[in-house]
């Protein structure tokens, strides 16, 4: 029996609604984008399945993006007027970053940077802004205390108290960071809470776009925080997966639709100081409205090196920028199967027979 390269879970009234309706892509109203640096490339080709072909059947109803830190800029490229180029562009300048052994946090953020301007130059920044069904939102964090200081051991100290206050309680890392997400002006976010918890919103435009983009990719100790965005409270603005990275969030402005995550991975890890904390999983009702498709670990097991792509790849080809490109590549291409896979399905209406229930 060939297994499949793909795994779908689904939550029970997205799954109730798709036994109704169909595996409709107008049934899609948000879309999050986890973070994880490179584990990004194993979406790139399902995102091509995605946004280049299936989410062209959609009737023109606001489909909302939200992402953090590299997820972030995922949803950029794919919200070029051709998201196929805007891919091709992002695929290229990613893969294109060359570090040079034991760079420093400013020469990491200026090999970022440079990477940012290549995919996403300033003639395109209206157009992505004012897509005509796709709206974006990005995730940063606001540093409070040590956290948003640029010395490393003064940074260290402020990461080391916000670890210890998450693993306490999640709500507690906001004594860290604060939620900032830049939005689409045009619509009203259909996540998060309201109220008490409401994240701080700041309207996303030209002026702010790559600065947003920058601080929500800026990895504390790693990459240099963005101070003092354009329209956003003062403050060092750091990666936007210090508080969702990959989105265990509520969704209070979906109804009658789903929510689509294309994820790396089978399973949802809440914050990025969540990763060692075992017992911190995902609230099950967060996943009510929610349909996970990613690649199975059989898949993942038969990929070079036997794992997804990650920031580790940095260190580990240290030398050999060359070689860890070369091994990008070849994911990618395995990834095709993804590609294929998903559209087999959808030709051929299978859809619902793989759809498990999540596993909770």
């Amino acid at each position: 029996m060939t297994t499949s390269p793909l795994k779908i879970q689904a939550g029970r009234a997205a799954l109730q609604l798709i036994r109704k309706h169909g595996f409709d892509p107008n049934l899609v109203q948000v879309v999050p984008g986890a973070a994880g640096g490179p584990k990004w490339l194993m979406l790139n080709r399902l995102d091509r399945a995605l946004f280049g072909n299936w989410f062209k059947g959609r009737n023109g109803a606001p489909l909302h993006l939200i992402g953090s830190s590299i997820g972030s800029w995922r949803f950029t490229a794919l919200s070029h007027p051709d998201p196929i180029e805007g891919l091709d562009r992002f695929e290229a300048a990613y893969l294109g970053v060359k570090l040079i052994p034991y760079a420093d946090s400013r020469q990491v953020s200026e090999a970022t940077r440079s990477a940012l301007d290549d995919f996403l130059p300033d003639k395109t920044i209206d157009a992505i802004l004012n897509h005509p069904t796709l709206r974006l939102h990005i995730v940063t964090a606001r540093a409070r205390g040590m956290a948003s200081m640029e010395p490393t051991l003064l940074q260290g100290i402020g990461m080391m108290g916000a670890f210890v206050t998450n693993a306490i309680h999640r709500e507690l890392v906001g004594l860290a960071f604060e939620r900032v997400v830049f939005q689409d002006k045009r619509s009203e976010q259909p996540f998060y809470h309201t109220g008490f918890r409401a994240p701080v919103t700041v309207a996303l435009d030209a002026g702010n776009l790559k600065d947003a983009l920058m601080a929500s990719a800026a990895i504390p100790l790693v990459l240099r925080g963005v101070r003092n965005i354009a329209g956003a409270p003062a403050g060092t603005y750091r990666d936007g997966g210090l508080l969702d990275y990959q989105f265990d969030i509520p969704y209070p402005g979906v109804r009658e639709g789903i929510v689509l995550f294309p994820h790396y991975t089978q399973t949802i890890t809440p914050g990025w100081l969540d990763k060692s904390l075992k017992w911190r999983r995902p609230r099950t009702r967060n996943l009510e409205n929610m349909v996970m498709i990613s690649p199975s670990p059989e898949f993942v097991a038969k990929l070079p090196m036997g794992k997804i792509p990650d920031r580790h790849d940095f260190e580990h080809f240290r030398v050999r920028n060359h070689d860890r490109i070369a091994y990008w590549r070849k994911v990618l291409t395995e990834t095709d199967r993804l590609h294929d896979t998903f559209l087999e399905w959808v030709e051929k209406d299978t859809v619902l027979d793989h759809i498990q229930p999540f596993e909770t």
